[in-house]
């Protein structure tokens, strides 16, 4: 299943929501996998491409809890 994902800017301004990590990725010129670890909180990985990023999932269960 795709992961619907958000691109944040430095200062956590939503730019876009793309429909998978390889659509965000081909659109900064980066890799699905560094995205992918970054939404999965990878110790010590926070950004790609100058950019936060985080699922679509995460957000709503955040404003859910």
């Amino acid at each position: 299943k795709k992961k619907k994902v958000a691109q944040y800017d430095s200062e956590g301004k939503l730019i876009a929501i793309y429909e998978s990590y390889s659509a965000a990725a081909k659109a900064v010129n980066g890799t699905a996998s560094a995205i992918s670890r970054i939404c999965a909180g990878a110790k010590g990985l926070h950004t790609h491409k100058g950019y936060f990023w985080e699922t679509v999932d995460d957000i709503v269960q955040k404003e859910l809890d």
